[in-house]
């Protein structure tokens, strides 16, 4: 009986391996039609802003051409309003009406609305509200790029984190605080990474001399779609490797915060 356990945990292990690997290379492709709807995105940028030259370069000739075939015959109608003119204006507020008051052309009281408007936009709080939180509450025996899912959720505001493949997905453009906590069994060590798209941006090496903890916070630009997540690094050492918790006690956390989109 524990034979057949034995290998039936070996063909777990195989699978769950291929499917991380599965999704690397999943992430790998996303990462790739990301870079290239960008440089789509760049190209059409471009294509519009030189059409809009080309078009203001005409608009501005044929002006010119106007101006000169009626100059001598009749007065150019010039339908901007000068600073002058709407200081004749009548004041929006005036000392018969409003005592004390003092008046204020229509310029000015654009520009002080504009000011308000600039103050209240700043000081308005963030809709896009970001946070997840998530830990281990059992022990989980890992391989070589094997994600670490934590699948005990404590916050998923915008549910940004997906327990079922352990990923953080980003839909809002921003500064985020992301901050991993991780600890060992004390008898086999483990590296865990933090990345980003496939990309490194955090490391985790939790020894084997006793049971060994660390946790890293770190305060990243992500882009819409930037996938984040926790593996094993890639190296068979850290095959049958695992990381502790337990219904009591949470050692291993994973946590994202929005601070302020972008």
């Amino acid at each position: 009986m524990d034979y057949e356990n034995r290998q039936l945990r070996l063909k777990i292990d195989v699978f769950e391996l291929k499917q991380s690997r599965i999704l690397n290379e999943l992430h790998e492709v996303r990462r790739i039609n990301r870079q290239l709807n960008k440089q789509v995105q760049k190209l059409t940028f471009a294509n519009r802003t030189a059409s809009h030259g080309v078009k203001h370069y005409s608009s501005d000739y044929n002006d010119k051409s106007n101006y000169q075939q009626t100059q001598g015959k009749e007065e150019i109608i010039n339908t901007y309003q000068t600073d002058q003119q709407l200081k004749s204006i009548p004041p929006i507020f005036d000392q018969e009406n409003y005592p004390g008051r003092k008046n204020i052309h229509r310029t000015e009281g654009m520009n002080i609305a504009d000011s308000v408007s600039k103050r209240l936009l700043l000081n308005s709080p963030c809709t896009n509200i970001v946070a997840f939180s998530a830990i281990l509450d059992h022990t989980v025996i890992l391989g070589p790029l094997q994600v670490v899912k934590y699948n005990k959720i404590l916050t998923n505001i915008g549910n940004a984190y997906d327990p079922h493949h352990g990923h953080a997905i980003v839909r809002t453009k921003g500064i985020y605080l992301v901050s991993v906590t991780g600890m060992n069994d004390g008898a086999k060590d483990i590296h865990l990474e933090l990345v980003r798209n496939d990309d490194l941006i955090g490391t985790l090496y939790l020894g084997r001399n006793g049971w060994s903890a660390m946790s890293q916070t770190l305060v990243l630009s992500l882009d819409e779609n930037d996938l984040i997540w926790v593996r094993v690094y890639n190296n068979n050492v850290y095959a049958g490797h695992s990381v502790v918790g337990s219904a009591d006690q949470y050692f291993n956390s994973f946590s994202l915060l929005l601070m302020t989109p972008l």
